[in-house]
């Protein structure tokens, strides 16, 4: 459990932002001149930075620190440049790190990234296996959960069924299992309807979120607090306030007060009061359900926190 938002969790798919910066592509061959080590790096840190400004609490929990950030969001980088049929280069990785910094939050956390930052088309057909989306005509390479792999398919539009936000288009979000376009400010908005990650839905409006010490509202399902930054609405005080955090071997849980969630991608092992559960190292044991979960992009295949190398996806 991390007790934050859903709203939060659902507009701030740091998997996805991940997928979309470092697998920028281009068809261009002019890249000889830009190393792969130097784009890979250069984007991981400009992701990191922006998310550092623009969700801080976010980071907090996903990520010990900015050197993890980096460590972890530019793995597999340089191999993606070399798996069957991909679309992705240096050039545009260096190119998406460039313009990624010029972006605002709500380009960055609305999934409306800039051009440079966007998958181009790669070579292989729906149904054809990958392992990662500039390899996919249609941008998106499907991998079911516990799978190493995935196969080729599009993107959802407007109104389209998905199971995750990976599944809809830039610019969507994937709510009530369809991809939908966020709520704006003055916008009515619900679980099937979700405001902009940058706004709170306050009585099913979409609104700027309120500071730290704002007065506010305590209501089940919402939190008119900027939770980005990590506040949410006190039920007695009636104020906004900091979630606590806690690291792995912490206690966390709904019942402290302030509620306390884990920080550098570790689980609390219970709702009301628990312990933060590390998440499992590349190479052990894992599972999904009851955890330990792995930290991305490792995936939990066949019980074993995996890196995949797109290049094997064949």
């Amino acid at each position: 459990m991390r007790a934050i938002p859903s709203s939060l969790v659902s507009g701030l798919v740091f998997g996805v932002v991940v997928t979309s910066v470092l697998i920028a592509c281009s068809g261009d061959p002019a890249d000889a001149s830009i190393s792969p080590e130097t784009a890979c790096n250069d984007a991981a840190k400009a992701l990191c930075e922006k998310l550092q400004t623009c969700a801080p609490f976010l980071s907090t929990l996903l990520f010990v620190d900015q050197d993890s950030c980096v460590a972890r969001t530019k793995t597999n980088c340089e191999s993606s440049f070399g798996a069957p049929g991909t679309s992705a280069t240096p050039k545009r990785a260096s190119e998406c790190a460039r313009d990624v910094k010029k972006s605002s939050c709500e380009d960055l956390l609305g999934r409306t990234l800039p051009e440079t930052c966007r998958t181009l088309p790669g070579d292989l057909d729906d149904g054809k296996v990958c392992g990662h989306d500039a390899q996919c005509k249609n941008k998106l390479c499907r991998i079911p959960s516990g799978a190493a792999c995935g196969a080729c398919s599009a993107l959802g539009e407007a109104g389209d069924a998905c199971a995750r936000v990976e599944d809809c288009d830039y610019g969507l979000t994937c709510a009530g299992q369809k991809c939908v376009a966020h709520a704006k400010a003055g916008n009515a908005c619900s679980a099937a309807q979700p405001c902009l990650p940058t706004l709170a839905c306050t009585g099913g409006v979409c609104a700027a979120p309120l500071a730290a010490g704002a007065a506010c509202t305590f209501k089940i399902g919402e939190n008119p607090c900027d939770a980005a930054k990590g506040l949410y609405c006190h039920p007695k005080q009636n104020l906004c306030v900091a979630f606590g955090t806690a690291p792995a071997g912490g206690q966390c849980g709904l019942g402290h007060d302030p509620v306390t969630v884990c920080t550098g991608s570790s689980e609390c092992s219970g709702l009301t009061t628990g312990s933060c559960m590390a998440p499992a190292a590349d190479g052990a044991s894992c599972n999904d359900t009851t955890g330990p979960r792995c930290v991305t992009p490792a995936r939990c295949t066949n019980g074993v926190c995996t890196i995949t190398d797109p290049a094997t996806c064949k």
